[in-house]
């Protein structure tokens, strides 16, 4: 039975049935239509090509106006600030990303056809020189390219970047941050991969999930294997991490990735399960729902919604800060958020409408806003010039903010997650730094933004706790009660009892421990419906075609098993738990193996995520030409003193001892070379021009 949340479709009208009849017929005549049209093989690069585009257009026809406009009053229909309304926020494509996955859908169509209709793969195809320039001439001739809104490999953009090519300032989307290679690390580009896909249709082109076990069958639902192997729900503290270790990496997290998910008609909310009369779900392209099996701990249902990621294409494209007079981010439309017009507070509007979505993410929104205007407004009383140009005035103080969250990022966070022989060994450390490398593309790994950088969802607490200046507690709020409510810290009082919590209190160990608030009840709304995070980090995975487990441990160059009382970096009881819901070693999915490994030491995650996000970090510090170490102004720059007060809403002597442990999570100390003080606060004559 679906949730009562939302209309109950397992006992539709023959109305239902005809839409369901209606659409397999369109889909059928398109399909007629293109088997007639081709008559006759192609006997030419230019014939091929130019049917492949005709494929391409009927693939975004039956997509956008066939399948959405015929299942809309259906994504429509539910519950305002509903569960599936929130997932939907959660991963919200802009225009610019929906307008380039029409663009995706034709093009992935058009490479299709071609496969089908030749001896070649689509790396083969790509590689080839004539089938190269006779699709970018009919792409210009039909105007294709230009509608696509971006050309990495176009002479002009090339010639754009070169013209900037002495800029002190990195653009806003990260576009020329490689003067060859423009796109590489850009806001609003494909993910990059580590190891290629592996997906579940004949073509390996993401038709079709990743869905098929080795050993025959299928893979188990993710749901079960979140159930049986990670809800325990017996948590264990960190000797020294307080939950500040996953409020900044969440921040980070967000400030790096972001995948939107496919929409409905006009940016509806998709309802992956829709049934028939039969008690079937409806098959539909941008849909890959989670089973739940009969008996499930919590859910009532049958069905999670799921509704699969934008389809995207490597083509090659892609003053102070505004705040209230309460020294707060603007206002954000209403539909950002889950308040109501009863409340008094307001949607915060921020450069990731994420921010909105659990407390501790406004909360760094906003000390990081302060902390942008406090440096403005020195240098500004510092710099006559500045104060006669309000742009570099701006730009200015966000390039010595990006410096902090840089040095913040590699030197304080990074090596409490990776322990100093894995910095060591990704070239990470302090003194390791060469200098940017053009060669290096920094663009975001899928196997770090949908595996491994997902560790810290084990780190989210049940509560959240607002403590008295004695660290004795006010007051506690279930985590489910705060999604897209960002009402705490809009408060003064209310977001330093906050910051008490985070700063003082010991962070959970990363496990197989997840919290109910994120396991059972994500984004709960008031008719009960909720989700699973860690059953959804799974099937992200598979929704992206990433390689398994062991696949990723062989990439990393760690041992490979093919038995799971074999299996290396974990416990017994962590082998007996994969080995009972798995058929084979080789369908462990890589979040759900790498999350139980044994840590590396001086680190929270296991050898698997290590390697990659190691990797990644690299990657982004090698390849940034705008990275704050790179000219040797940098560490008298960023290396300054100031206070506690300055990074976190100015509170003077409220968070006792005041010492960089309380703030993420590291221990006086394993701190070599300085405090807090130094990282992220300016003192007046370190304020230079």
């Amino acid at each position: 039975m679906a949730s009562s949340t939302y209309t109950s479709f397992d006992y539709l009208d023959k109305e239902v049935l005809e839409m369901a009849v209606l659409f397999k017929w369109r889909s059928l005549a398109f399909l007629l239509f293109g088997v007639l049209y081709e008559g006759v093989c192609a006997k030419s690069h230019a014939e091929l090509v130019k049917r492949a585009f005709d494929k391409g257009r009927q693939a975004v026809t039956e997509r956008y106006d066939v399948i959405k406009p015929n299942f809309h009053e259906y994504d429509v229909a539910g519950l305002e600030h509903g569960c599936r309304w929130k997932m939907g926020l959660m991963m919200k494509p802009s225009p610019f990303a929906q307008y380039m996955e029409r663009h995706a859908v034709f093009y992935l169509a058009a490479t299709r056809y071609i496969v089908q209709r030749s001896s070649m793969n689509p790396r083969e195809i790509l590689s080839d020189p004539a089938f190269r320039e006779e699709w970018k001439t009919q792409s210009a001739e039909q105007g294709i390219m230009e509608e696509g809104g971006c050309a990495g490999d176009i002479a002009a953009v090339k010639q754009f970047c070169k013209s900037h090519l002495n800029e002190r300032f990195r653009t806003a989307d990260g576009l020329c941050n490689n003067i060859n290679n423009p796109t590489w690390g850009r806001a609003g580009t494909p993910h990059a991969r580590f190891l290629p896909p592996l997906y579940g249709d004949d073509l390996n082109m993401g038709d079709t999930p990743r869905i098929d076990s080795v050993a025959g069958g299928l893979l188990p639902s993710a749901r079960d294997v979140s159930v049986k192997v990670f809800r325990h729900f017996e948590f264990n503290n960190h000797p020294t991490h307080t939950h500040m270790l996953m409020a900044m990496g969440q921040f980070i997290d967000h400030d790096l990735t972001f995948t939107p998910h496919e929409k409905g008609q006009n940016g509806a909310d998709i309802d992956c399960c829709l049934k028939m009369p039969n008690g079937l779900l409806i098959d539909r392209p941008e849909c890959f729902p989670i089973n739940v099996t009969a008996g499930d701990p919590h859910f009532r249902k049958d069905c999670l919604n799921f509704a699969r990621s934008s389809p995207a294409i490597q083509t090659g494209c892609g003053v102070s800060l505004m705040s209230s007079p309460d020294n707060l981010p603007p206002p954000g439309p209403r539909d950002t958020c889950a308040l109501t017009a009863d409340h008094t507070e307001r949607c915060l509007k921020a450069g990731d409408e994420r921010a909105n979505e659990i407390l501790n993410l406004g909360m760094m929104h906003i000390v990081f806003l302060r902390e942008h205007n406090r440096i403005a407004y020195k240098l500004a009383k510092k710099c006559r010039r500045f104060r006669r140009n309000n742009n570099r005035l701006f730009e200015e103080t966000r390039r010595i903010i990006i410096g902090i969250m840089q040095k913040i990022t590699f030197y304080e966070f990074l090596p409490e997650v990776l322990g100093s022989k894995t910095m060591r060994k990704h070239q990470l450390k302090e003194q390791q730094y060469r200098g940017y490398d053009p060669e290096v593309d920094p663009s975001i790994l899928n196997e770090f933004s949908t595996g491994a950088f997902r560790f810290g969802h084990s780190l989210i607490p049940n509560h959240f706790a607002f403590m008295n200046e004695d660290l004795s507690t006010d007051y506690t709020k279930h985590v489910s009660e705060t999604f897209f409510k960002p009402i705490e810290v809009q408060h003064k009082d209310l977001m330093k009892k906050l910051l008490r919590y985070l700063t003082t209190t010991k962070s959970h160990v990363v496990d197989r421990e997840f919290s109910e608030s994120v396991q059972d009840r994500l984004f709960e709304d008031e008719a009960g419906d909720s989700f699973d995070l860690v059953a959804n980090n799974i099937q992200r995975g598979r929704d992206h075609g990433l390689a398994s487990y062991m696949e990723v441990r062989r990439a990393c160059r760690l041992q490979t098993v093919s038995t799971f009382p074999n299996l290396p970096n974990m416990t017994p009881e962590n082998r007996a738990l994969l080995q009972d819901v798995y058929a084979d070693v080789d369908d462990i999915d890589l979040f759900a193996g790498g999350i139980l490994e044994k840590h590396v030491r001086g680190g929270v995650v296991g050898p698997t995520f290590a390697c990659i996000i190691g990797e990644q970090f690299r990657r982004l510090r090698q390849g940034d030409s705008f990275y704050f170490e790179r000219h040797k102004t940098s560490s008298r720059e960023f290396d300054t003193r100031g206070s506690v007060k300055r990074r976190i809403g100015k509170e003077k002597d409220r968070l006792r001892g005041g010492s960089v442990k309380r703030r993420i999570g590291l221990e006086e100390d394993r701190l070599r070379g300085g405090s807090v003080l130094r990282r992220i606060s300016f003192e007046k004559d370190r304020l230079r021009e």
